[in-house]
């Protein structure tokens, strides 16, 4: 039987490894002829824009015989239940089966309307799959905040704010990194509010930049 994998982790700091190790043992061991593994690295599930997935859609009998994930959160972390539903099931009707590995094997064939039992898991699956989600995200942001709060100065994300540059943190190992002001940018924040306080309106202060081809970027803060 031909198969074709698929792994994916949400961030760089993750390691696609153990996905790929679950998904070319278990083919060694059942006899599944391994075409390749399709990945997505450093993308969220919640998102639909992931080459792999893409890529995964639109795979048909002519491709593989069936799909192997190591568990249903690879393929979606998606709120909308039903979308990843949908996408299941597209993999289905195009001919190839699914298998996730974290379910003993558990396979729905192709070719096949999912049984109400089984959509019965794969909704309660992905249901948690999204909640794992959230929680992840809220923690994640909790972290921050309480970074944030322990030194307002720490640099918390990619995101730096217009008017600060990040520098290695040389006196502590918490945070990493701390924003310092940029001098350049600086000059400019204090002649937008300027020019807001001398009645300027947005419209107005984006022409000043323009005409002076001042790049204030996406960190530019809310006037």
């Amino acid at each position: 039987m031909r198969a074709i994998g698929y792994a994916r982790v949400s961030t760089t700091k993750q390691d696609l490894a153990r996905q790929r190790c679950k998904i070319t043992d278990f083919c060694a061991d059942n006899g599944y002829k391994l075409e390749f593994i399709l990945e997505d690295f450093g993308i969220s599930g919640a998102t639909l824009n992931r080459k792999g997935y893409q890529r995964l859609l639109s795979l048909t009998d002519k491709d593989c015989d069936v799909i192997i994930v190591s568990e249903i959160s690879r393929l979606s972390r998606r709120e909308q239940i039903t979308e990843a539903l949908n996408d299941i099931q597209q993999i289905l009707n195009n001919g190839i089966s699914v298998m996730l590995l974290d379910d003993k094997g558990k396979i729905y064939k192709a070719n096949e309307a999912l049984p109400i039992q089984d959509l019965l898991c794969i909704v309660f699956e992905l249901y948690g799959a999204a909640k794992d989600r959230i929680g992840i995200k809220t923690k994640n942001q909790d972290g921050k905040q309480a970074l944030f709060k322990s030194n307002p100065y720490a640099v918390v994300d990619a995101k730096i704010p217009f008017g600060f540059k990040k520098v290695p943190n040389t006196m502590s190992n918490r945070p990493k990194y701390l924003l310092e002001q940029n001098p350049e940018e600086v000059e400019v924040v204090k002649k937008i509010f300027e020019l807001v306080l001398d009645g300027k309106t947005l419209y107005g202060v984006m022409q000043y930049l323009n005409d002076r081809n001042i790049m204030i970027g996406k960190g530019m803060p809310s006037l």
